[in-house]
């Protein structure tokens, strides 16, 4: 089986045996449109509601693959194309923090299938 991540960041995975696999990146992000409308400002800074529009084509679907991505995107491409099969797209979730509460790693993933 082999991991694609398609996020901007390395993946850690902690399994329950305390140890860690690392997906890197894979150079490809794809990202979700968005449009900014403006809704006014608060002391002098704009305000903007964000709309967001169709998401970027995945890679294709390679056999024994799963695809890393990000929730937002996971949820965009489940609006935006409800019948797809997406059960080999994972997103990290259950996150791990380290003493200081910054996040180092996730212990499953879920999925938008």
């Amino acid at each position: 089986m082999k991991f694609v991540n398609l996020t901007p960041h390395a993946i850690h995975i902690i399994r329950a045996d305390g140890t860690t696999d690392t997906v890197a990146p894979s150079g490809l992000v794809p990202r979700v449109a968005q449009t900014e409308v403006p809704v006014g400002s608060v002391d002098g800074i704009d305000v903007v509601s964000l709309v967001f529009g169709a998401p970027d084509v995945l890679p294709e679907r390679e056999p024994d693959t799963y695809y890393i991505v990000s929730a937002m995107l996971a949820s965009a491409l489940r609006e935006h194309n409800p019948s797809a099969d997406l059960s080999h797209c994972l997103v990290p979730t259950r996150m791990v923090r380290d003493s200081a509460g910054r996040i180092i790693g996730c212990s499953a993933f879920s999925t938008p299938a």
